[in-house]
């Protein structure tokens, strides 16, 4: 299997991946009232038996992710993971800072909070690689996920295909955030190939 790329194609991928953050951060300023920057310094090609060596975090014991899959001209998964206690973080920007209500349980606003946040980046990203790239995709509504790598792992999985995963650390900035997680595709080995030949035609 290869997942070789020319530099220039990967730059192109980081600066999609970019643009894809930047809307999604637009559209969170408005949602959340407050003025978040994300940006993505470095992506990274892999393929599945090296991702642990990729990874922000492989050795924390809990993880939380949002996992949204797509088909169509690509198909795969693409995933938001943080840290679970980073979740906390993002629970207070989305509630804008102020205490929880009481009534409220705890556990449905962690769930509720990162997927609205995931949804939006996301959706940002995916819908930019498919509009420049030309790609038409569907996706699915996006799901939570929570549990250590090796559960998190089986659930972004699409299937048991061999597998490569293009990483993204991803930074979140907000006046009194600065967290990072890692936006993860997962994608089949004709999905990639179709993806590196997308760029292949854009840049022609």
């Amino acid at each position: 299997m290869s997942i070789s790329i020319k530099e220039e194609h990967l730059e192109l991928l980081r600066e999609l991946i970019n643009i894809g953050v930047g809307k999604g951060g637009e559209i969170l300023n408005k949602m959340l009232g407050s003025h978040i920057t994300l940006d993505v310094p470095d992506v990274t090609i892999v393929e599945e038996e090296h991702f642990l060596d990729f990874l922000l975090r492989p050795n924390d014991p809990l993880l939380a992710a949002v996992n949204m899959e797509f088909l169509g001209a690509l198909a795969g998964t693409v995933n938001l993971v943080f840290r679970a206690g980073d979740v906390d973080k993002l629970v207070i920007l989305a509630t804008g800072g102020g205490e929880a209500d009481t009534g409220i349980d705890m556990e449905s606003l962690r769930t509720g909070s990162l997927l609205e946040i995931g949804n939006v980046v996301i959706n940002g990203v995916v819908g930019t690689l498919s509009n420049i790239l030309h790609l038409k995709l569907n996706y699915s509504i996006p799901a939570y996920l929570e549990g250590n790598i090796k559960q998190i792992i089986d659930k972004m999985r699409k299937d048991d295909d061999a597998t490569i995963l293009i990483i993204a650390k991803t930074r979140f900035r907000a006046e009194s955030l600065d967290l990072e997680g890692d936006l993860i595709f997962f994608l089949g080995i004709s999905s990639y190939q179709e993806l590196v030949d997308s760029f292949g035609r854009l840049t022609q």
